[in-house]
């Protein structure tokens, strides 16, 4: 009895006690910091120059090894980044920003300076340089001098870009631009390092050791070719910029780079996280997932076929494919859509889509289908004939777009021929007009919606209506408050869909997929480049 006492008092206490202990050590028993975080890229960067890079692979590095002076946060609204406050004047002509301090570059080979001010002007500079051949020049026009420097005529120190000492950049507009915030958010407005840029005498971006950032990772490895499988790039943690009122988490980024759809597929099995579309179907045993909507799906047409250049036929068709026929029916991860601008796309620190909101009655009003068709068979004479429909692959709900042209054949006599290709031969049979109707899913690079609105330009083929949409989206960049903004988008999205040179038929998300031991982590949903900086990886 006594031997029993002695084990209830003593022993027992102690066995729970390192039960406890046991079962906490199963789950988040440490703080998750100074681990390895794994990912996977479709294919390897083409090139880590922010100032010229364009493709997804080489943004999502950028986004992690540089800073620019601002970001977005997970919810798309700006939040400063490198610069610690920043001012706007009342007139949104002028922006002045304030760095934080101890931010310094580093690269592999050993470089370290400390960030300034003129790291930031001398970026902006090489925009407007021709020899650059930067692609963000357009995006930037709105900078004062900006088109007499990149013609030559005044000189690259009367771009609207100055630094007022160490640690202070100014930015001098022509014209307002209520995104502006937004484009210095973009990999292009990163800085770059002069003295580190002219020593790499051309191969800038290029290789591990020519390639210095001021982010909170430095690009430690890079190893690359074409006939290897196991190509990577190894970002390591800056120990200079990982502040300690905003630490950063990981010690390593870990990017396996991949040469084709196949080996990406197969490489997700060891990731921590990747991104992907609703197109795309990973395993999600032990993953999280979440969904960010980015992409619009709809058809767009070959201004060739003299029917589907009369807008009374393209009426037609629009009429009929209606999106509620989508309603249920669409993939995870789509939604019917009435509209151009899907849910990220923001205005300010909004959605501008909850500035707008969808017209689900439609734009053509009481006015049937086939009075349309009617019309535009007059005006055109003759029978359209059997109509090619080409369908990205890449679209998640392509099969749903039998529903449409179903409706096409039982009210109006159309025969469709309807190819669903990869993506790339998609876009190549576009560009060669090799299509009557296409079925495109448009994911803009940009979160901003003159950009997102751009990109649908192409696909109007009517210079007065073409014109019509430019002084709309010029109007609507210039207007000082989201409310006139939006009311110019708006009308700018009603153009284009009223006179039918697009039909909306859902908008498609993408997702963040995560291991279930992984926290922190998100990612700019128009690039795909996931944020790094706050990933915690628990044992």
């Amino acid at each position: 009895m006594k031997k029993y006492s002695i084990f209830m008092r003593v022993i027992c206490p102690a066995l729970c006690l390192m039960l406890v202990l046991m079962l906490c050590s199963c789950g988040k028993h440490n703080d998750g910091m100074n681990k390895t975080i794994n990912t996977v890229l479709r294919s390897n960067p083409q090139n880590l120059d922010p100032q010229i890079s364009t493709d997804s692979a080489s943004m999502s590095v950028i986004r992690n090894i540089f800073e620019g002076l601002v970001t977005t946060d997970e919810n798309g609204v700006i939040i400063c980044a490198a610069a610690e406050s920043y001012d706007a004047s009342a007139d949104g002509l002028n922006y002045t920003f304030r760095l934080r301090e101890g931010i310094s570059w580093k690269s592999s080979n050993g470089f370290t300076a400390a960030l300034t001010a003129d790291d930031y002007v001398y970026a902006f500079r090489r925009i407007f340089d021709p020899r650059t051949m930067s692609p963000y020049t357009e995006l930037f026009s709105c900078l004062k001098n900006s088109a007499e420097v990149y013609e030559g005529i005044a000189s690259p120190a009367d771009l609207g870009v100055t630094a007022k000492g160490e640690r202070t950049i100014v930015f001098t507009l022509d014209h307002p631009v209520n995104d502006f915030l937004n484009r210095l958010a973009s990999t292009a407005a990163m800085p770059c390092c002069e003295e580190f840029f002219l020593a790499s005498e051309g191969r800038y971006g290029l290789r591990d050791d020519f390639t210095a950032g001021n982010g909170r990772f430095f690009l430690a490895d890079w190893n690359y070719d074409p006939y290897w499988t196991e190509n990577f790039l190894l970002l390591e943690r800056n120990s200079t910029n990982s502040t300690s009122g905003s630490p950063t988490c990981p010690l390593y980024v870990n990017y396996k780079v991949c040469n084709s759809d196949e080996e990406y597929e197969s490489a997700q099995a060891a990731a921590d996280c990747f991104v992907c579309t609703a197109a795309d179907k990973p395993s999600m045993r032990g993953r999280k997932a979440g969904w960010f909507s980015v992409s619009s799906v709809g058809m767009v047409f070959n201004p060739e076929n003299k029917f589907l250049a009369d807008s009374d036929f393209r009426r037609a068709l629009a009429i009929a494919a209606d999106s509620a026929v989508y309603e249920g029916r669409t993939a995870e991860g789509t939604a019917p859509a009435y509209g151009i601008f899907p849910e990220r796309v923001m205005l300010g620190a909004r959605s501008l889509r909850s500035l707008i909101p969808e017209n689900t009655e439609g734009y053509f009003g009481s006015q049937s289908a086939a009075e349309s068709l009617q019309r535009g068979l007059d005006a055109v004479r003759g029978d359209p004939g059997m109509l090619y429909i080409i369908i990205t692959d890449t679209a998640a709900s392509a099969q749903d777009i039998y529903l449409t042209s179903d409706i096409w054949k039982d009210r109006f006599g159309l025969e469709c021929s309807i190819s669903v290709l990869p993506e790339s031969e998609c876009e190549a049979r576009i560009r060669a007009g090799d299509y009557d109707i296409a079925v495109k899913v448009i994911s803009p690079g940009s979160s901003t919606a003159s950009g997102y609105l751009t990109e649908f330009g192409q696909y109007i083929f009517d210079r007065d209506t073409y014109n019509e949409l430019s002084r709309l989206i010029s109007d609507g960049e210039k207007a000082l408050t989201d409310a006139d903004a939006a009311g110019y988008f708006g009308r700018a999205e009603e153009l284009i869909i009223s006179k039918a040179y697009y039909i909306p038929l859902f908008y498609q998300s993408s997702r963040l997929i995560c291991s279930e031991k992984t926290e922190g982590l998100y990612c700019d949903p128009f690039s795909g480049g996931i944020y790094f900086r706050d990933a915690k990886k628990y044992d």
